[in-house]
């Protein structure tokens, strides 16, 4: 589903700022991820109706983000947020990884 991520950022956007309008060339792109099946709802191994809508809630939050971001600190350098989000993201993710890595690795053997 993270083909949906600009189809649900153009939706989004269009409502909550000002400058970013649907048009012609933005709804033609909606149509070529759903024309050409890109959209992230088919293929792949099934993971039934939890994992799609887990999914569709990671592009949802996504799209708003980056429509929150842009809204809220236009007048902002874009590296500070976008550093910000990479070091609390490390910080948040890193144990996690490093304590189920033992885990992963010891079960493989």
């Amino acid at each position: 589903m993270p083909s949906l991520i600009p189809l649900f950022t153009a939706v989004m956007a269009h409502v909550w700022l000002k400058g970013e309008r649907l048009h012609g060339a933005r709804l033609a792109g909606v149509v070529v991820l759903l024309a050409t099946r890109t959209n992230g709802l088919n293929g792949g191994a099934p993971a039934g109706l939890r994992g799609h809508l887990l999914a569709l809630a990671g592009a949802l939050t996504n799209a708003f983000g980056g429509v929150y971001a842009r809204r809220r600190l236009s007048d902002v350098d874009p590296l500070a947020p976008t550093a910000g989000q990479m070091l609390l993201s490390l910080g948040l993710l890193a144990p996690v990884v490093l304590t189920l890595a033992g885990v992963f690795v010891a079960n493989k053997g």
